[in-house]
């Protein structure tokens, strides 16, 4: 049973041949509702790393799980490798979000999904990362697209720029969630 727009956007865009990455993985609760569909090969790229430092340095205020540090990242890596231990479509990369990027050649993946840090020169890294990796025919959803000020989101001016700057077009969707297009 669909649940939620995120859902609805999966059962639109994913099947037995799409190849698909999520950025940002936490607990896998979202990449479970992802390879629900079936996809080719599913990438979970995250950390799973402390990153305090980062948000000082930049004046952030994260929310819980970005505040975590190593024995919370190293249970919750652990969790997600146990979901898919029995799973070969699906991949995990414990790494950065950039570095794991090289790892792909342009125009591989038809589907992104980003949910890693949300400070706008985070999520527009993370976007012209990414974008290149992206088939004409593919897209990025982008979640938790919303005003918080108070934690130092900056998702809706990043993908502003992103789109501005780039042969993109997005589609806001109901529920914080963001689709992006090559136009």
């Amino acid at each position: 049973m669909i649940r939620d727009v995120r859902e609805i956007i999966y059962a639109t865009f994913i099947n037995k041949n799409t190849v698909a990455a999520e950025i940002g993985v936490h607990r896998g609760i979202n990449a479970q509702k992802i390879n629900y569909y079936n996809p080719k090969k599913l990438y979970l790229i995250d950390c799973w790393d402390c990153q305090k430092t980062f948000f000082v340095e930049n004046n952030i205020k994260p929310h819980s799980h970005g505040q975590a540090c190593n024995e919370k990242q190293i249970m919750w890596y652990n969790e997600v490798k146990s979901i898919f231990k029995n799973n070969s479509s699906v991949k995990i990369l414990k790494n950065y979000s950039e570095t794991a990027s090289k790892q792909f050649k342009n125009n591989y993946f038809d589907f992104i999904y980003i949910d890693g840090l949300h400070d706008y020169n985070s999520v527009l890294q993370d976007l012209k990362t990414w974008g290149p990796k992206l088939k004409d025919s593919g897209i990025i959803v982008c979640d938790d697209y919303e005003e918080r000020p108070e934690r130092g989101y900056g998702v809706i001016p990043a993908i502003e720029t992103f789109v501005k700057e780039n042969n993109f077009y997005k589609t806001v969707i109901k529920s914080r969630v963001c689709i992006i297009k090559k136009q």
